[in-house]
């Protein structure tokens, strides 16, 4: 994705259609972050197809998981919180 090789784009995808994100049962401490990450990157990638707005709703999940687990905490956490909070306003900037 950080190279804008479309394969690696079209793998992320491929993987991330049979993935249930968020799970029903939302784990705690790093798994919870690989959950996160989970979302942020499957936002980049329908970004990256074209399809906004699913994109917008896969990094509102992530704003509204933190939300519902204040107690989960850490720079990774952080990171990718941050990265997905970023590209949900941006886009929702240019929607208008």
């Amino acid at each position: 994705m950080a190279t804008d090789a479309p394969d690696r784009t079209q793998k992320a995808s491929h993987y991330l259609q049979n993935i249930q994100l968020p799970p029903a049962n939302i784990p705690t401490g790093y798994n919870f972050v690989l959950i996160l990450c989970g979302l942020a990157i499957k936002g980049m990638v329908l970004e990256e197809e074209g399809k906004i707005a699913e994109a917008i709703f896969s990094y509102d999940h992530v704003s509204g998981l933190v939300q519902s687990y204040p107690n989960e905490k850490s720079e990774e956490l952080n990171s990718w919180t941050e990265h997905a909070l970023y590209r949900a306003s941006l886009l929702k900037l240019r929607q208008g």
